[in-house]
């Protein structure tokens, strides 16, 4: 009978920091998506969905790419900046956030019209 650990006594106790520096390296490169590509009939949904949040002053859900991954974040649009492409957006605790024209990936009205 062979008492023998297998693989578990191949495995050192401890990790080199540059081994372990590497394994955090590939896992954030693992959850990296690519930058999904609009058509023109998704932006045209985008920016009827923003001129109706602006007007009615809806609370809206935004999806939006950053910093290599798809990021979401709930609020009201403050104001549109054709000048600079971006959108400032303000959260539900009053936080200014601005997300570039180019990031935008879709936007959800949620029909709650939050008072001023």
């Amino acid at each position: 009978m062979n008492r023998d650990r297998g693989d578990i006594k191949w495995q050192s106790a401890m990790i080199l920091p540059e081994f372990a520096q590497l394994l955090s390296e590939a896992k954030e490169e693992y959850k990296q998506v690519p930058k999904p590509i609009l058509d023109e009939q998704q932006i045209e949904e985008n920016e009827q969905s923003i001129l109706a949040a602006m007007e009615y002053n809806f609370f809206s859900e935004f999806t939006f790419f950053q910093h290599k991954a798809v990021a979401q974040m709930r609020g009201y649009v403050h104001f549109v900046d054709y000048h600079n492409r971006h959108y400032r957006i303000y959260d539900e605790k009053h936080q200014e956030h601005i997300i570039s024209f180019d990031n935008l990936l879709s936007v959800m009205n949620l029909d709650e019209i939050i008072p001023l």
